[in-house]
């Protein structure tokens, strides 16, 4: 993964941009390209800019709105800078369609692929063989992370892969989802490297709150990640919690983990935070008042 400049996002053939994030009327004037499967949702759908068909004042515009939503509203680019050079634009608009909704069931959910939060975390879900697959008529692309913008090279493109295998799954999506509430929760502004660490660490303590306690709502499972980004991994082992957990009375009772919490006093918060050696007033408040 390589870091590049801003300058470098217009040597790339296409932009797809979220229309959810930016104003669209803004794009009027551009040659853009609209990607909808279902016509009936349009909205919720990402356009596609062909870079090489924008003037320079374009160019220079498309890089200055991005960057003013990055600086001004600190809110994440949701685009992404593309290069397939084995594709025309009819070709590539189709293969993207292809991707951006999933069929499970009868039941039809956008797969924002291109999202760096999304994408970041396939970088590490997936692998290499299933990301080549997924994206095999994208040879390279960029996207931004917590200001700094990453290119990601396609070295070994799969066109026969196993279809099966490399199917998106919709519980992928919905632990992504999961991985990324709680990033935010956390605000968490790291490098690409320590964000892939932070991620890996959080889908760990989701798997542990769901096979070892039974804990499935959203809510509860994000609370539980928290407290162990906060405090330890291992934080759940501490007699305290052991003893809610164990007690299957008391837990069945409250149903959740966020109710659970709930009935611990704030002086047993402080003897599982000291006995963590948890001494920082932020985390300490974080934890006892949410």
């Amino acid at each position: 993964m390589l870091k590049i400049t801003p300058n470098q996002l217009l040597d790339y053939q296409y932009a797809i941009v979220d229309q959810i994030q930016f104003n669209v009327n803004f794009f009027e004037s551009y040659p853009i390209v609209e990607l909808f499967p279902d016509k009936n949702k349009k909205h919720l759908f990402p356009i596609l800019l062909p870079l090489e068909k924008l003037s320079k004042i374009q160019k220079e515009e498309l890089i200055e709105i991005l960057f003013s939503e990055l600086e001004q509203n600190n809110k994440p680019i949701v685009s992404m800078f593309i290069n397939a050079d084995n594709l025309k634009l009819v070709a590539f608009k189709n293969y993207l369609e292809k991707k951006l909704v999933i069929s499970t069931n009868g039941h039809y959910s956008l797969f924002r692929f291109y999202d760096p939060r999304v994408f970041t975390q396939l970088l590490w879900m997936w692998s290499s063989e299933q990301l080549s697959y997924f994206y095999s008529s994208i040879n390279s692309c960029c996207f931004c992370l917590n200001k700094q913008f990453y290119s990601y090279i396609n070295h070994d493109i799969k066109h026969n892969y196993n279809r099966k295998q490399s199917k998106v799954n919709l519980n992928t999506l919905h632990r992504i989802g999961l991985i990324n509430r709680t990033l935010d929760i956390l605000n968490l502004k790291v490098d690409l490297q320590e964000h892939t660490i932070k991620s890996q660490q959080i889908n760990t303590l989701i798997e542990k709150a769901q096979s070892n306690y039974q804990i499935y709502s959203e809510c509860d499972l994000i609370l539980f990640a928290k407290h162990g980004m906060l405090i330890s991994l291992n934080f759940d082992l501490h007699s305290i919690l052991q003893n809610r957990f164990n007690d299957k009375k008391f837990f069945s009772k409250t149903n959740h983990y966020t109710q659970m919490c709930r009935l611990i006093s704030s002086t047993e918060w402080l003897s599982i935070l000291n006995d963590f050696d948890i001494e920082d007033e932020i985390i300490i408040r974080k934890v006892i008042y949410g």
